[in-house]
């Protein structure tokens, strides 16, 4: 717990020198995304939900020892398999590298992001260490490496450089299949700025997403099931009944009613639609996740933007103490929920470097 506790130092503590001048805000976005990278990239590989040790080691480690063929014989993600292949035939059979380097795109593009764009540095890497933005990257490697391209697709589309976006959007889901939902973003996009309408009915996104989730529920398992008979990757969901709770649902849904009560008769400009259209998406599929699973990557595909969204919002608030105060509820409030809650659920304590045992696990 304590390499957590001293990510937030971190966070805290070395944006104090930032608001005092004495470094910029790149270098604070350097030091925290390094430290989040290191502590990432050096985790034992059991550290996380076991998908690392139980899935990517083995799958690489299959990979290495027999060939490329292996790697196209893989049904899931072909340029994920072919990364792997290439790191094999470069470093061999290195688990601990590959864990190390194959986390290294993701905490990129993400310090990158906030440093592009964040009008709060220090608050966007609260939301994202708190919610299972961070905690999530200890477990699933194919899709932390697909949103690394996700969210440098979102910089080409703010320069309106389309072509790029689409093509980051297909690279990445080569390496998750998921990641090809995003390019639904330039369409709601479109008809909110074209047509000017009101951003009060982005919240259809979380009002379908539940009567989706609860009323239709049938309907959209049949339609799970039928992408389970298409893809067999998918086969193990309904076989299993895979689903999760509404609690990352009603954050993400709290995130937006709060926007919008802040937002309230103040003007938007195009950056700013753009971040509430891509987290309402992310409201509607987050509740889809009591039917399947899945979902709830689709949805992390567009809630990751909370990161900027919700420092946007704060940085709209004029008064400086009221400012302030919402800073430091948010903050407290972040914190609280990574300790009592999402550290356990990710399974993220007790933390272990790859060069320590780790306790009590018995090796089949």
């Amino acid at each position: 717990m304590l390499y957590f506790v001293f990510i937030y130092l971190v966070i805290i503590l070395g944006y104090i020198p930032v608001k005092a001048n004495i470094i910029n805000k790149k270098i604070y976005c350097i030091f925290v995304g390094v430290t989040l990278f290191l502590i990432l990239g050096l985790r034992h590989p059991l550290v996380g939900q076991g998908d690392t040790y139980n899935v990517y080691l083995s799958n690489f480690t299959d990979i290495y020892l027999g060939g490329i063929s292996v790697a196209f014989n893989q049904d899931k993600d072909i340029l994920f398999q072919l990364a792997t292949y290439f790191f094999g035939e470069t470093f061999e059979l290195n688990t601990h590298l590959y864990v190390f380097i194959f986390s290294l795109p993701y905490i990129y593009s993400v310090t990158k992001l906030i440093y592009l764009y964040s009008k709060m540095p220090m608050l966007s890497f609260i939301v994202f260490s708190s919610l299972h933005f961070y905690g999530f990257a200890f477990s699933a490697m194919r899709q932390i490496n697909a949103m690394a391209l996700l969210l440098l697709s979102y910089t080409f589309f703010k320069k309106k450089k389309y072509f790029k976006f689409f093509l980051c959007i297909v690279i990445a889901s080569l390496f998750h299949q998921v990641a090809i939902v995003f390019a639904i973003v330039p369409i709601f996009q479109f008809i909110f700025e074209r047509f000017k309408i009101n951003k009060i009915y982005l919240f259809m996104f979380p009002v379908l997403g539940l009567i989706n989730s609860l009323l239709l529920k049938d309907w959209l398992r049949n339609f799970v099931n039928v992408i389970a008979s298409i893809e067999d990757r998918y086969a193990h969901m309904v076989e299993q009944n895979q689903t999760t709770n509404l609690t990352s649902f009603f954050i993400y849904l709290v995130i937006l009613i709060f926007s919008f009560i802040t937002l309230k008769n103040k003007g938007q400009d195009r950056s700013l639609l753009l971040l509430l259209v891509i987290t309402s998406i992310g409201t509607f599929f987050a509740p889809m996740s009591l039917v399947a699973r899945e979902f709830g990557r689709v949805a992390y595909c567009f809630s990751i933007f909370n990161i900027l969204l919700i420092p946007r919002v704060v940085s709209t608030i004029h008064s400086g103490k009221l400012r302030f105060l919402t800073i430091l509820f948010l903050v407290i409030i972040f914190i609280l929920y990574f300790f009592n809650n999402m550290i356990e659920n990710m399974e993220l304590i007790p933390y272990v470097p790859y060069w320590e045992t780790y306790p009590n696990y018995i090796f089949n």
